[in-house]
């Protein structure tokens, strides 16, 4: 009975894991959804940039410097 339990734990964090419940952000720019969002001058989490539009803002400068973590 204890092995039952314990396989059920361990599978549903093992999906869970997989599934990975990530945060989703909304471009300030252009309105898509992104699971990678980028800083812009302000550095304010509610206006934050996909990473098409933080690439066209930062250019020429490197636009990975500023994600979000």
């Amino acid at each position: 009975m204890k092995k039952i339990l314990y396989l059920t734990v361990a599978t549903l964090f093992i999906i869970f894991m997989v599934c990975g419940c990530g945060k989703s952000y909304t471009c300030h720019d252009c309105g898509e959804s992104t699971s990678k969002a980028y800083y812009d001058m302000n550095a304010k989490i509610d206006k934050v940039m996909c990473e098409d539009c933080a690439r066209e803002y930062w250019m020429p400068m490197p636009y990975q410097n500023y994600q979000v973590k």
